[in-house]
């Protein structure tokens, strides 16, 4: 069926999908031999429509009666007092504050608030927020989060409708009231040897996930951060395998980042390791290839190996769950026990002095000394 072409003079209202699925309305018309759009700012629903429409006839009786007005200003709806709160659903709102942070944030922390807008858009759809849809939103979150990442998720909507206050998007933030109790956190549970003795023979004998044992390994003998071991590349490995350079991180959103505390740091491989790592390296590898790669060959996603391989394995061997995490504060814990200095395992783990005292030492230092983490091939 041919489309009907819009009469002459008409200003037509469209709507344009974004990348999050948001439809967006805006005008488009011609004027003396030259083609006009005009987006509005307004997500496409009927009270928006209703704004659009009485635009669209306004420019059409400019334009009859010679008073358009050719570099709009005139007709931006924004500021109209309709335009206000009313007809910005929560959706649009988080979608423009991402919008405007893209180029300020790290990009973990952008793909972090990126994959929470489904959630935003699960609950609300195209609504408009109240306070009693903000505390129902908060109390949703906590049947499906901790509440310590629910608050964190609230403190970013307070912040995306504080700057929509500043841009005369919204009149007010219900936010501000919106409070999470977060329970004292609980120090981390190292991993205990039999724990790990466990994991190991649970990785090794699985018939899906045994090519992770390597990594596994890794992440238990070195105390890396899992960003700098999914970051690490052979270039990084020295010839004979007895040290590895930290000096990058691969992120979520798969970007090479500096570490966290913007320092390298060399550390040395016990012959446990470097034998394991002489037996995943190709024989001529490629300096820019990663040392440790997904079962379909692509650098490993911290994500992805909790969800499956870790949560599986663990849950397999009958190991209390902790994140893959844990092994980094496992080796620390194990080594401050073992009598190494608070000094040492900062230089190690790369890490502040400070920190060590105040996650670690107060509830290790003094205990008896346990067997080696990962004793050498005996």
């Amino acid at each position: 069926m041919t489309q009907k072409k819009a009469p002459k003079g008409s200003v037509q209202v469209k709507t344009t999908i974004s990348s999050a699925g948001v439809g967006w309305l805006r005008l488009v018309w011609s004027h003396q031999g030259k083609r006009y759009f005009l987006s509005l700012g307004l997500e496409d629903n009927p009270l928006n429509q209703m704004v659009a429409q009485r635009l669209a006839l306004q420019i059409q009786g400019d334009c009859a009666t010679g008073n358009f007005d050719s570099s709009l200003t005139k007709y931006k709806p924004q500021s109209e007092m309709e335009v206000k709160q009313a007809t910005v659903s929560v959706v649009g709102l988080v979608e423009r504050y991402l919008n405007y942070k893209q180029q300020q944030i790290e990009s973990e922390t952008l793909y972090k608030y990126n994959h929470f807008l489904p959630r935003i858009r699960e609950y609300f759809g195209n609504n408009n927020l109240t306070e009693k849809s903000a505390f129902g939103f908060r109390d949703w979150l906590l049947q499906h989060n901790e509440p310590a990442t629910v608050r964190e998720r609230i403190v970013f909507l307070n912040a995306a409708y504080q700057w929509g206050i500043k841009r005369q998007l919204v009149e007010n933030n219900p936010w501000t009231e919106v409070s999470v109790k977060v329970p004292p956190k609980r120090r981390l549970k190292p991993f205990s040897i039999e724990e790990i003795k466990r994991i190991l023979e649970g990785f090794a004998t699985d018939q899906y996930y045994s090519h992770f044992l390597p990594y596994v390994e890794f992440l238990l003998g070195t105390g890396c951060r899992q960003g700098e071991a999914n970051g690490l590349q052979w270039k990084h490995i020295s010839e004979d395998c007895n040290e590895v350079l930290i000096s990058c991180k691969l992120t979520v959103s798969g970007q090479r980042k500096s570490t966290k505390t913007n320092r390298d740091r060399l550390i040395p491989l016990p012959p446990r390791l470097q034998n394991i790592l002489k037996a995943i390296r190709p024989i001529d590898p490629d300096p820019e290839a990663p040392v440790f790669v997904s079962l379909t060959g692509l650098p490993i996603d911290s994500h992805n190996f909790r969800n499956r391989a870790w949560k599986q394995v663990l849950a397999k061997v009958g190991v209390e769950y902790r994140k893959p995490g844990n092994c980094r504060h496992t080796l620390i814990s194990h080594g401050l026990s073992q009598g190494k200095s608070p000094a040492e395992m900062a230089e190690l783990a790369g890490n502040r002095i400070e920190t060590i005292y105040n996650n670690y030492a107060g509830s290790v230092i003094h205990r008896p000394s346990l067997p080696v983490l990962l004793p050498d091939d005996e």
